[in-house]
């Protein structure tokens, strides 16, 4: 769960990925686990190429600035951390996300950047000024699975911490800015 050290100048710590990464080894592995079924809601993918969930992308959020999605589509196609991948290599793929020109990002990164850029100006970057988070972490298609509540109920205690930091930086900075604009 995301804690006040968890989020580093806007940046999202290894110790908040590695619990999301360490969560899904256990759901691929327990079925009891209320994100099991995401492993079975991968259609067409064995379990030992399992998809694995997204615990945000982009580097930063310089702009204290959140694109939320309720959770992460699913391609069996997509160039995509599977199971049996290590943490290092897991978080370093999540937080280098944006770092390949926008027209190499699947359609909804691309119309997030453009949202930034009308919102802020030309010089706004995906995954330096704004990270995409994902309500629910796990991957599947058409949001299949996430209508349960007990998958909202152990979600939500991962997202909304994360949230709540990157917007108290946000209310900090807005304080300062206000301040010196009327100085």
């Amino acid at each position: 769960m995301a804690t006040e050290q968890n989020i580093i100048g806007r940046e999202i710590s290894h110790a908040a990925s590695r619990a999301i990464y360490e969560d899904a080894l256990q759901a691929h592995e327990d079925a009891s686990h209320p994100c099991h079924r995401f492993v079975e809601l991968q259609h067409g993918v064995d379990a030992d190429r399992w998809q694995m969930p997204i615990p945000f992308m982009g580097s930063t959020a310089a702009l204290s600035l959140v694109f939320l999605g309720l959770n992460p589509g699913y391609d069996p196609n997509e160039n995509s951390p599977r199971w049996g991948i290590s943490f290092e290599q897991w978080d370093r793929f999540w937080r280098t996300a944006f770092d390949q020109a926008p027209a190499t990002w699947p359609r909804l990164y691309r119309w997030y950047q453009r949202i930034g850029q009308r919102a802020l100006g030309d010089d706004f970057r995906l995954g330096r000024d704004a990270l995409v988070l994902e309500v629910i972490h796990y991957r599947s298609w058409r949001s299949e699975g996430c209508d349960e509540a007990d998958v909202m109920r152990h979600e939500m205690p991962v997202t909304l911490p994360l949230l709540d930091q990157i917007q108290s930086k946000c209310d900090s900075l807005l304080r300062v800015k206000s301040a010196v604009a009327i100085a």
